[in-house]
């Protein structure tokens, strides 16, 4: 998923990894419950990608601290 140095996916990566948690949830069945809620998935999604975000974040906030 990450290439190089870099800790943010590319774009390419960001869209194949949502199309594949959109597919994940809609066969889970939030498409269902997204009748009355039209943005659950979405929501998700960015919940999802925001946790990884965090996750990625402490983890280079700790190899920092270890290496000084």
């Amino acid at each position: 998923m990450f290439r190089g140095d870099r800790l943010a996916p590319h774009s390419e990566e960001t869209r194949r990894i949502s199309e594949a948690l959109l597919s994940i949830l809609l066969v889970a069945g939030v498409g269902r419950a997204a009748r009355r809620r039209p943005g659950r998935p979405a929501w998700t999604i960015d919940a999802t990608f925001l946790c990884v975000s965090a996750c990625r974040l402490e983890q280079s906030l700790r190899q920092q601290a270890e290496e000084r």
